[in-house]
């Protein structure tokens, strides 16, 4: 823990400090962009109709508009994309005429080049928002991390010796060294009056052959009560399979 916070204090030097930057906008190039969608929400009060029950969703793939398959903490099933970036996505209401129509209510921007991509459409109290990131092979490497930070802090990390710093929405890679046992152990800090204080330890089971995506979130109801969990199988966006720590 003490490597750690001294990693930390450098990393929170102006100039070194790395903070998500959203690339331009700008036209996708490729029909051939894949993406799954998920749903989260970890909030009883979050912007989601009564019991919980999901919302519908759509996105607009060349000039139809198509439902985003989605599920609820979940990865969803596998989707084309051709269109701009950012994404729209919107809430099919109904006309007085009773035609469909289409109100886009927000926009996701999606990472420069990606052909394949995750949407994270995050419930909060203030509605929703969407966050993506790449998940292809060449960003997310057989045996790396990628956790993102859906809580409202600035978290620390640290994977088996990886450290990173993560402010609120912002993803980063942490690479793995190898090891002979395929346990991960990870720690969790944040920033608590002038100091880093370790909130959370696990330890979970990793491949070298596939890469992870874990999600960092606060557990609404239970002080402090922050968790951590894993999905893999990325490269595919296909059949993929979670582990909660």
């Amino acid at each position: 823990m003490r490597n750690l916070c001294r990693l930390i204090s450098l990393l929170l030097l102006p100039s070194t400090l790395t903070v998500a930057v959203s690339a331009a906008a700008e036209p996708l190039t490729s029909a051939k962009a894949s993406f799954v969608a998920m749903l989260w929400n970890q909030s009883s009060s979050a912007a989601l109709p009564e019991k919980g029950l999901p919302v519908d969703l759509y996105y607009k793939n060349g000039s139809d508009y198509v439902p985003l398959k989605y599920r609820v903490c979940q990865l969803g099933e596998p989707q084309g994309y051709n269109g701009p970036n950012p994404m729209p996505i919107y809430r099919k209401m109904s006309a007085l005429d009773g035609q469909p129509q289409y109100r886009p209510i927000m926009d996701c921007q999606i990472p420069q080049a990606s052909q394949q991509f995750i949407i994270f459409i995050v419930a909060e109290q203030g509605g929703l928002r969407s966050i993506a990131v790449d998940a292809s092979p060449q960003h997310i490497p057989d045996g790396d991390v990628m956790l993102i930070n859906l809580t409202s802090r600035q978290m620390a990390a640290e994977l088996r010796g990886s450290q990173q710093m993560l402010q609120p929405s912002q993803s980063m890679i942490f690479k793995i060294p190898k090891s002979d046992t395929p346990n991960l152990p990870v720690k969790i800090a944040t920033w608590d009056s002038g100091a880093w204080k370790m909130i959370y330890s696990t330890s979970t089971r990793i491949a070298d052959d596939r890469p992870y995506i874990g999600i960092l979130y606060l557990n609404e109801g239970r002080r402090e009560n922050y968790r951590l969990r894993f999905f893999r199988n990325l490269n595919l966006l296909r059949n993929t399979s979670t582990q909660e720590s």
